[in-house]
């Protein structure tokens, strides 16, 4: 129990009799890791590791592999992306895109209500003409719908 508190990224599996590093089996995508992928994954990442003996040795030794440090980085990267420190990598980078859909999301809002609105008024949506521009406070020469109408509105 005191290597479980002492190393955040240990893990203890019943089933298999033995520790886990819970970042390494995620997030190492392959068998064979490293620089050139010469090293190979076993104990602590597709194998458990039960030696107590060696375990200090053993999880000090793996704390200062390259793919751990990978896996780690990868796993507070995704941390923080899910609970919404961060954004998404996506959005890091396209600024614009994140202005897009917050300004969509904005125009979708009022057509949301107005849909919700004739839906609880009994009101039918469609009209005789339902193409062209929405004008805003203009009188239109057509007959537009009731939706179109309380979008202008």
């Amino acid at each position: 129990m005191k290597w479980l508190e002492e190393l955040e990224w240990l893990a203890y599996s019943e089933e298999k009799s033995g520790s886990f590093c819970k970042y390494c089996v995620i997030f190492s995508h392959s068998k064979n890791v490293g620089k050139g992928a010469h090293q190979i994954t076993g104990a602590l990442v597709t194998q458990a590791f039960s030696n107590l003996k060696k375990a200090k040795e053993m999880f000090r030794k793996h704390e200062n592999f390259t793919y751990h440090k990978k896996s780690v980085l990868n796993a507070e990267n995704t941390k923080s992306i899910f609970t919404k420190k961060t954004e998404s990598v996506i959005n890091q980078v396209n600024a614009q895109r994140r202005l897009d859909i917050e300004k969509n999301r904005k125009r979708l809002t009022p057509i949301i209500q107005t849909i919700r609105f004739c839906g609880r008024q009994q009101i039918a949506v469609r009209g005789h003409r339902e193409s062209g521009r929405i004008f805003g406070l203009e009188e239109s020469e057509k007959s537009d719908g009731n939706f179109r109408s309380l979008l202008g509105y």
